[in-house]
């Protein structure tokens, strides 16, 4: 795998291309205490659902 990325980055505009990408997402992502608050309300909101009980098919409420 490093091999095909090595190859795709030996033109100067390939190399410019995602160096523009990389500062693209930098610029977007959250900083540590955001991540880390944003991942635990995802944990948090997938715990909430999954503890739900599950409504059978079929069955009358």
């Amino acid at each position: 795998m490093p091999n095909c990325i090595a190859a795709r980055l030996r033109r100067p505009s390939d190399v410019q291309h995602y160096c523009g990408m990389y500062d693209h997402l930098r610029a977007q992502a959250l900083d540590p205490d955001s991540s880390r608050d944003f991942i635990t309300d995802a944990i948090e909101s997938y715990i909430a659902v999954a503890s739900r009980p599950q409504a059978v098919v079929g069955s009358e409420p």
